[in-house]
């Protein structure tokens, strides 16, 4: 019995060997086989969806999102506007176009670079070409006429700062001089805001514009608005 035991003993002390196994603990074990279960169920739908997306952009399918869009003119490199900018906020039906841009994309000495931000008033409706980018655009190179300015008109018609932000962030690649801010009058029925019933639209991947065209031809047909009837049952009250 002695013998026994002390064999046994001998054998847990025992060194390993070059070409004998290490044993590895059931704890250790069970972690990487939970940490293995995690990317798999994680990673696994990021790669799938990753595919799906990186094959509808190839084929052509949806629509960009941001505001200003690259593109080559007379061999120049140059940003325009996105005349499907609005479709994630309105739905192609009732999205109103930006005024048309065309900006060098790399700005050229002795030149001051202006964008104008904001809704109606700031882009001059029902005129544009006498709104408020022209007016500024005409006083300056008045007042300074050795001096080359650019001004961009981002306004939109019935947009409010929700809109408004994603523009100026897309716009920061214009490398702009001077941000001009003319908004407010638009905070309460504007996309998201109180006196409105109209939902705003987040940006949408090309995936997701599928499912929202898949649903669409089930029969759903998400409600736009429709000029002043929107605001009809939606009345806000001063206390």
């Amino acid at each position: 019995m002695k013998s026994s035991r002390k064999k046994a003993s001998a054998l847990k002390q025992k060194p390993l060997n070059q070409g004998e196994p290490a044993l590895v603990s059931p704890s250790l074990s069970r972690r990487k086989l939970w940490f293995f279960r995690f990317l798999v169920l994680s990673g696994l739908p990021l790669i799938l969806f990753g595919m799906i997306e990186l094959i509808l952009r190839l084929v052509g399918f949806g629509y960009p999102t941001g505001f200003l869009l690259p593109m080559q003119h007379d061999g120049q490199q140059v940003l325009v506007q996105n005349n499907q900018f609005g479709w994630r906020f309105f739905g192609a039906a009732m999205a109103r176009m930006p005024e048309p841009i065309c900006l060098p994309k790399a700005k050229s000495s002795n030149t001051i670079r202006i964008i104008v931000f904001g809704e109606s008033a700031a882009l001059g409706d029902p005129q544009p070409r006498f709104g408020l980018p022209r007016i500024l655009q005409a006083m300056l190179e008045l007042r300074h006429p050795g001096t080359h300015f650019e001004v961009m008109n981002a306004a939109m018609v019935a947009i409010n700062s929700n809109v408004i932000l994603p523009i100026a962030r897309d716009c920061v690649c214009a490398d702009a001089d001077i941000w001009v801010v003319y908004m407010g009058n638009n905070e309460v029925v504007g996309p998201f805001g109180a006196g409105t019933a109209r939902q705003g639209r987040r940006r949408l991947r090309r995936s997701g514009e599928v499912v929202r065209r898949s649903a669409r031809r089930d029969g759903y047909r998400p409600g736009y608005p429709s000029g002043t009837v929107l605001f009809a049952s939606r009345r806000v009250r001063l206390r």
